[in-house]
């Protein structure tokens, strides 16, 4: 089973941490591989995106989460989508708020990979229930509940 990569983008404007904590809080709850993304850094380091370690230790549950810069392109947003593209995330989390013409492009992006996103979470959950059945951990907790309501009779 592949595992399912997160893609956050930042500008490191401080506007997007709203959106840094969505995709740090779905990355601990799907067990996903968090990437956080900055394009042309210049002189920015990978040590300065958004750590997601403090959330994990609040929260309690573990986040693999690596931090990227990514250079190519003269355009910010042709950066950041070619990154986008080499990663090839589930799901894109960007806190752009439309400001750019990379924000709409990323909004859309991020909308259609949160759909495929959706699908890959109900097919897990399928296949967690259809484990549970060939186990008997659901007939089992059926019958004690049987049993449990004939006794309160």
């Amino acid at each position: 089973m592949t595992t399912t990569t997160i893609a956050h983008t930042t500008d490191l404007s401080g506007d997007d941490s709203a959106a840094f904590h969505h995709a740090a809080a779905l990355a601990a709850a799907s067990g996903a591989r968090l990437i956080t993304v900055h394009g042309n850094p210049g002189e920015v380091t990978a040590a300065q995106l958004p750590d997601a370690a403090p959330l994990a230790a609040r929260w309690g549950r573990v986040i693999a989460h690596q931090r990227i810069c990514h250079e190519c392109c003269d355009e910010v947003a042709d950066t950041v989508i070619d990154a986008i593209h080499q990663l090839r995330p589930q799901l894109v989390v960007a806190g752009t708020h439309a400001r750019h013409e990379s924000g709409l492009r990323l909004q859309w992006q991020e909308l259609r990979l949160r759909a495929r996103f959706a699908r890959e979470i109900r097919r897990l959950q399928r296949r967690q229930r259809s484990l549970r059945r060939r186990t008997g951990i659901l007939p089992a907790i059926a019958e004690g509940r049987r049993r449990r309501a004939r006794e309160d009779r």
